[in-house]
């Protein structure tokens, strides 16, 4: 079982949230801030993505089943979470197509209010710096079954 999300699934995921935030056709301030920092995370560089507010051409759900790992199924499934809370108010079409997108991956889903946009950010950016090589990259699978 992989520890760590790699460089290719941290892609699916940015391209997920951004289409995410894209949902209200309106990326607020606090949602891009956090898309650059998970593209920092994950070491991706923005000739790799586009601008925030370029549609996404892929279709994220095709995207989203290629994701390998439980790990990166349910990172997934948490940074859709964190970007529908960014900008305070989770409307109904962002939790129409994060239920949808859960029951896809088909590994369990996050209760979207209890979950806070601060712990829930502070996890996607954890999940996303750890590699297999580094010593802090165990124990965080605790932290995604609490949720």
């Amino acid at each position: 079982m992989s520890r760590s999300i790699e460089k290719p699934e941290a892609l699916i995921l940015l391209k997920g949230a951004i289409k995410m935030a894209q949902q209200d056709h309106n990326v607020s301030d606090n949602e891009a801030e956090l898309m650059e920092r998970i593209m920092t995370a994950s070491n991706i560089q923005p000739y790799e993505i586009g601008e925030f507010s370029d549609p996404i051409d892929e279709n994220v759900e095709e995207l989203a089943l290629q994701l390998k790992t439980r790990l990166a199924k349910r990172a997934f499934l948490l940074a859709m979470a964190t970007v529908a809370q960014a900008d305070g108010e989770v409307g109904p079409e962002e939790r129409q197509w994060f239920n949808e997108l859960a029951q896809l991956l088909n590994v369990g889903t996050i209760n979207l209010e209890h979950l806070t946009f601060d712990k829930a950010e502070a996890m996607v950016i954890k999940l996303l710096e750890e590699r297999k090589d580094s010593p802090a990259s165990s124990g965080h699978g605790l932290d995604m079954d609490m949720l």
